[in-house]
């Protein structure tokens, strides 16, 4: 008996063919929590906030605002994503959020060592 790895289905339903999408999900993940840790994180030692609409986001309604919004982006872009026909076309959804939250991340870490 032989099996063709992208027709084995998980207990959950998934293929193997979802793996890369579902990775990229997971790097999503990473993404918003390291840079919600390091945008506060560096808030709090006295560092500011460069994206003016996060800025008044924080100052006016507190962190979990911010939490909440990055929450959001991540579940439209997810909404989004289901509803394109291409698996390719789907992992634009998640490289799209993932980059620029891994470039703010190693911004804030970076600005973080300097006056540490």
């Amino acid at each position: 008996m032989s099996y063709n790895v992208s027709t084995i289905v998980d207990r959950t339903g998934r293929t193997s063919e979802d793996f890369p999408l579902v990775l990229l999900w997971g790097v999503v993940g990473l993404t918003l929590v390291g840079d919600v840790v390091t945008t506060l994180y560096g808030m709090h030692i006295g560092l500011t906030e460069g994206n003016p609409v996060i800025d008044g986001l924080i100052h006016n309604y507190g962190p979990g605002a911010f939490i909440l919004f990055k929450i959001v982006v991540a579940g439209c872009a997810a909404l989004y994503a289901r509803r394109l026909e291409n698996r390719l076309h789907r992992m634009i959804a998640p490289l799209c959020i993932a980059f620029p939250w891994a470039l703010a991340t190693t911004s804030n870490i970076v600005l973080i060592a300097s006056i540490s």
